[in-house]
């Protein structure tokens, strides 16, 4: 269930690209995985539901970390890319959805 969440939130897809799982593609995914692995999908997706934002803050926090290391040149190796994502991943308007974002939240 941890690693579905972190597959399917977005400072995941978005971290090397521009995608943003739509709920469609979202549920297709949730609903293959759960008949291939035969889980409760009742049990499963209460479990996901209760995990996701716990990782949301975890992924929030690391970014922050993340970025503060790179202003305070703590970091020894630096990549302009990472360090403008994880400042995207800051931007308050991020936060904001970020903070309430739900794996299973309606576009």
């Amino acid at each position: 269930m941890q690693d579905i969440s972190q597959f399917l939130a977005s400072t995941t897809t978005l971290w090397r690209s521009d995608v943003r799982l739509t709920f469609a593609q979202k549920q297709g995914f949730m609903d293959q995985y759960l008949a291939v692995t035969g889980f409760d999908p009742t049990d499963f997706l209460t479990a996901l539901a209760i995990y996701h934002p716990y990782l949301m803050l975890r992924a929030l926090s690391w970014s922050t970390m993340a970025y503060d290391s790179y202003l305070s040149d703590t970091k020894a190796l630096k990549n302009e890319v990472i360090f403008q994502k994880v400042k995207s991943y800051l931007d308050p308007a991020f936060l904001a959805q970020a903070l309430q974002e739900q794996v299973f939240a309606h576009d």
